[in-house]
């Protein structure tokens, strides 16, 4: 799998979803595998997918078949079994909703991550800044213990200390 490659939630029992299996039956195993396709597709693009003449013939060119049948497929996708909505009548955007929330999930466990890490990183920031200060400060009192003080000499003078007598 390459380094940037990312996973969707796909339910193990999507095979029996009745929107599916209606799909199926009318499609076969085409319609099940340009459906998912186009869900991937979709996951790579945001969460919406232009159903134009490029997008068909990129589709068309992963799952081995015709544009003709993946045009048909995926307006049956949307106008039959409701597996897909259209977004922008004049551009023919689609998406999904499962791919919306799968995304949203995506950027919200994204977004978790960032903050921990910005967390982290003010953290581990404070732990060097005081590791260093801490280091600072027993070289500072490391140095006061070594430093010699110059014993001042101060000759004393011979002055008489006695009192006259009066």
């Amino acid at each position: 799998m390459a380094k940037d490659s990312y996973y969707f939630p796909h339910d193990y029992h999507a095979r029996n979803d009745r929107k599916i299996n209606a799909l199926v039956k009318e499609y076969k195993s085409s319609g099940y595998g340009i459906f998912w396709a186009t869900c991937e597709m979709m996951h790579e693009e945001g969460g919406y997918l232009e159903f134009d003449d490029i997008t068909i013939g990129a589709i068309a060119k992963d799952v081995n078949e015709e544009p003709g049948l993946v045009r048909d497929i995926l307006d049956a996708c949307i106008t039959k079994f409701k597996l897909f909505t259209k977004q922008n009548e004049a551009k023919n955007f689609a998406s999904s909703g499962r791919v919306i929330r799968n995304l949203d999930e995506k950027n919200g466990k994204r977004k978790i991550k960032v903050e921990s890490g910005r967390l982290g990183g003010i953290k581990s920031g404070e732990s060097r800044r005081n590791d260093i200060l801490s280091k600072q400060n027993e070289a500072d009192r490391s140095n006061a213990s070594s430093i010699k003080v110059k014993e001042s000499k101060v000759k004393e003078s011979k002055v008489n200390n006695t009192i006259p007598y009066t």
